[in-house]
Parts: structure tokens; sequence; C-alpha cells
């Protein structure tokens, strides 16, 4: 609101639009279609409590424009859903879907002023609250931890943990990491409310080194040990660093349980030795192709 309210009072820029991106899987898994919206955000109401419900659905309200994605993740009839429930919340926005973030260029081109007239009222009744939240320091109950390490983690005891403990107290996280079971793989971690992806980003340096068959010249040898050598951890420039927001209330329990999926040093050995470690997360490497 802050934003839109910058904007109505400028006299040289103009407001088109205000798009919000709403994940459909997350509002699928975690807010039954977005069915519980509404009775979430009153029930918060009657606790006092401002939680990112209250922040998801005001961001709803004031949308010209909401953008689902992850569509090609939910049921076609559970996109149906989620569209009646927005509108239920703002009969005025226009809902367009998108997978992997292909948006037509036709889409953007197609908008109209922002109408101030529809919020008008909800400007009114935000106010005191958002001018409550300026004296807090982390409003919506929210909070943010770094995971910084250089052991891998034990793939099973990881793939254990997401599906026991991520939940939608878990709002997002991303950073970098390596599995002990794929020691030469960098891999970026990406989540996001309810889904969370595996991505490979590269190939460790350290690993190059170790491998026999890396083709170097002498030169590059010569200037990658060099790189390795200045790299604080104990496995050359292998490490893990997450950032993890969530619920001040349920961050810290789900942080202790990631940090659990570190080798130990009696695992860290077997590593070491050659031990091969269990794995179930997805093998397979999907490539997104651009659309023309």
């Amino acid at each position: 609101m802050p934003l839109i309210k910058y904007f109505k009072g400028h006299d040289k820029v103009k407001l088109t639009g205000v798009f919000v991106l709403l994940d459909s899987q997350m509002i699928t898994n975690d807010f039954n279609c977005g069915i519980n919206l509404i009775p979430e955000m009153q029930q918060n109401m009657i606790d006092n409590i401002r939680g990112p419900v209250n922040l998801l659905v005001e961001q709803i309200l004031f949308s010209s424009n909401i953008i689902l994605t992850k569509t090609d993740k939910v049921d076609d009839n559970d996109i149906q859903e989620i569209c009646n429930q927005i509108k239920q919340i703002n009969p005025y926005v226009l809902i367009n879907s998108v997978v992997h973030g292909n948006i037509s260029i036709e889409f953007l081109f197609d908008l109209k002023e922002y109408n101030y007239f529809n919020v008008a009222k909800l400007f009114n009744e935000l106010q005191p609250i958002l001018d409550q939240e300026e004296k807090i320091d982390k409003p919506y109950n929210l909070s943010s931890n770094v995971i910084k390490d250089d052991r891998p983690f034990h793939p099973e005891r990881l793939w254990q943990v997401c599906h026991k403990f991520l939940d939608k107290r878990i709002h997002r996280s991303k950073g970098f990491f390596w599995l002990a079971s794929r020691n030469s793989q960098s891999l970026l971690w990406n989540q996001a409310a309810s889904g969370i992806n595996l991505e490979l980003i590269g190939t460790w340096r350290a690993s190059i080194l170790e491998d026999e068959q890396n083709n170097l010249f002498p030169d590059e040898l010569k200037a990658l040990k060099e790189i390795i050598s200045n790299q604080k951890g104990r496995f050359g420039d292998r490490c893990c660093d997450l950032t993890v927001i969530g619920d001040k209330d349920h961050i810290d329990r789900f942080t202790d349980k990631l940090k659990s999926c570190f080798l130990t040093e009696e695992e860290i050995e077997k590593w070491r030795n050659g031990y091969s470690f269990k794995d179930p997360w997805p093998k397979n490497i999907v490539r997104l192709k651009s659309h023309q």
C-alpha cells in the first residue's frame, strides 16, 4: 500500500498496474486452493495477529493483475478454484497463468491505468495498522536464519527432514550446497512455499582437481590449485550457504533440523573412504527450452 500511495501522489509518473505473483502450488497445498485465505485472515484479526496470510490477502486486494505461477504442477480444476477464490477477494483483478515464467508480451502491453478508486476504502482501513507496524522491527512474525558449513548434506537425512518439517511456515529459502552422494556437483537450493527445486549450476573446482582426466594444461592446473589453496573449508571450494525465511516461532526448529543433516565426523571419514550414501533425490536433469 505505501508504494501505491506514493504513485497516487506523484505528479510526474503514472502507475499502470500492480502485479502480484501467486504460487498456485502453494495456494493449493497450504490454503486449500485459496478457500482458507479469508478464514485464516479473519482468525488473525480476532487474535490480533499480523501474519503472512494478512499480507498475502492485502496484496491480492491491491493488485490489478495476478500472475499464477507453477500452474503446470496443479490440476486444472484446482486452478479454476484458485481463480474463483481470488475473484471473491478482488473482483476487479485480471488473472493470468504462466509456466516457467513465460508470459505473453501482448498481456504486458494491454494494461490500463491503475484504478485508485477501487482501493480508496482499503487505504483508510489499513493506514492505522501500517502506522503501528512501522514501530515493529520484524512485522508479520517473520525471521531469517543463515546456515554456513563446509560439510555436505547427508542426502537421505535431508530428504526426510524436508518431507517432515518443511511446511507453510517456511516461506522462502535459497542458497548453494552439496550432497555427499554428488560431490562434484554445485547445487542451488531454491524453495518457495511448498515447492523445492534442486538445480545443477556447475562443478566444484575441487572436484576438477581431483579428476585425473581433467585435461587441464599445467598453467591452468597451477592456477586452479592456487585458488583452492585460498579456500577456508576442508573440502576445497565446496560449501553450503543457505538463507531461510519463515515464521520466527518455527524457523529455528527447521534450521536446526537442516543442520542435523550435515555429515558427522564419522560419516565424513566414511565418505573419504568411498562410502556410498543412499540418495533419494531426483537424478534426471531437466533443461528448460525458451519459447520463441
